[in-house]
């Protein structure tokens, strides 16, 4: 059955509060909440500088606006049986939060900002403030916990906040039409197709893949891992220019694979150098959004897939790349099993050092909008530096204009910045050696 032919529930309008099941995602977003309470990581920021005039009650209005069109924004969770489900409340509204903070003030109250725990029993699981610091400088902050977003819903809630502020200030144009399904719908809709044999096969095949004993990568440190993770950890940026970038997806084009699988090959390869393991597992997020019905939607999509790359043989980075491309071909045709119900399968040792299953995340993301406009004033979207991770590295990346940008963060319990800082120059370097001889031995691709 696809989602479109689900059958369709209650309208929460006409019957109060809605009990729905949460999707998975959400399911293992509760239970990672419950272990650590007051841990900020799952606190999701936007930030929107405003430079000029802002309307504070229009912006309001649009906001909750927003807030009537997607039930998860009225979302809370209760345990039933001790399963989370999704709370959908008929009505609700968020507040628009407005200080003055001192200009050199404005970025670390915005930090403890975010990092205010949420309550995911009693919500609302979004909140708003706009922090004025001049007549003309604003800055607009959304948060939510991640258990009701993911990075696609940040783009999108960008575009219809800005857009129904655009129609407050000008009168036009008409508000979208009302959604088809809710996120309720989708989780719904997930748990019946993951009941049976879909979920059985799919199954079968991260059985196969991750057969054996599984690896784990042991990434030269600065510090001896301690025994228990703190998740405390910081950023470095890093950008490929644009004659870089566009020779990788040259390559990739050259062997019929994408950027992503190309970029993949790189971090892989030198993962490979740093350790000298064959054999590695890289956890992947995918958007999950695979229902055109679900492109519309605010809510946690998202999905990690767990891949498993083959560097044995010295192979040359073409070659590389042809495994990947075929290792990534199948992840994507099995990506709808969830990643807690594949660690339930699996059931890998634990260690409360780390992660079970991959220690390193490897991202390549939608490119953010980060320009617009809307009357009297330009937009512009401003990255806030979180301090914790849950994994050993994370490659991000996105395509920049013609350039690519990314950032790895890493743990501070194990490495140093200088340290992580000498990874992304390798990267740079590795990746412009690759694309100038794709067919010279990753051994012998200089990372210096």
């Amino acid at each position: 059955m696809s989602l479109a032919e689900h059958p369709e529930p209650t309208s929460a309008a006409d019957a109060g509060p809605l009990l729905f099941p949460a999707s998975y995602a959400q399911q293992r977003m509760w239970f990672l909440h419950h272990l650590r309470r007051d841990d900020p990581y799952y606190n999701i920021p936007l930030a929107l500088r405003w430079s000029g005039r802002v309307d504070p009650a229009a912006l309001g209005e649009a906001l909750n606006e927003v807030v009537a069109r997607h039930e998860i924004l009225r979302t809370t969770f209760t345990a039933e049986h001790g399963e989370p489900h999704q709370v959908v409340a008929p009505t609700g509204t968020v507040e628009l939060e407005t200080v003055r903070p001192a200009p050199d003030e404005e970025r670390q109250w915005a930090l403890d900002w975010v990092d205010r725990p949420f309550d995911l029993t009693r919500g609302p699981l979004l909140r708003a403030a706009l922090l004025t610091t001049a007549p003309d400088q604003h800055l607009l902050l959304l948060c939510q916990h991640h258990i009701i977003t993911d990075g696609w819903s940040l783009n999108l809630l960008t575009q219809e906040l800005t857009a129904g502020y655009r129609r407050r200030l000008t009168g036009g144009p008409a508000p979208p039409a009302p959604l088809e399904i809710q996120y309720a719908d989708f989780a719904e809709w997930q748990r019946d197709r993951l009941a049976g044999q879909e979920l059985d096969g799919q199954l079968a095949y991260w059985h196969r893949r991750l057969a054996g004993d599984l690896p784990v990568l042991d990434l030269p440190a600065d510090r001896r891992r301690p025994a228990a993770q703190s998740f405390r950890g910081a950023r470095v940026d890093l950008t490929l220019p644009a004659e870089l970038a566009e020779a990788l997806t040259r390559l990739g084009r050259t062997h019929h694979a994408t950027l992503f699988m190309t970029l993949f090959a790189g971090v892989s390869a030198l993962l490979h150098r740093r350790t000298g393991q064959d054999d590695l597992l890289i956890g992947s997020p995918v958007a999950g959004r695979e229902q055109v019905e679900t492109e519309a939607l605010l809510g946690l999509f998202v999905n990690t897939l767990v891949l498993r790359g083959d560097l044995s043989g010295n192979p040359s980075f073409a070659t590389l790349l042809a495994r990947v491309r075929q290792l990534c071909s199948e992840a994507f045709a099995h990506q709808d099993v969830p990643l807690d119900k594949l660690v339930e399968d699996l059931q890998p040792d634990r260690d409360a050092s780390r992660t079970p299953l991959f220690q390193t995340l490897f991202a390549l993301q939608t490119s953010p909008d980060t320009d617009s406009a809307v009357p009297g004033a330009a937009l512009r979207a401003e990255s806030l530096p979180r301090a914790s991770t849950r994994f050993d590295l994370e490659f991000h990346l996105w395509q920049d204009g013609e350039r690519i940008g990314g950032t790895l963060v890493y743990s501070t319990d194990l490495f140093d910045e200088r340290t992580v800082r000498g990874l992304a120059d390798q990267l740079h370097r590795l990746l412009a050696e690759a694309v100038r001889t794709p067919e010279r031995p990753l051994a012998e691709l200089p990372l210096h």
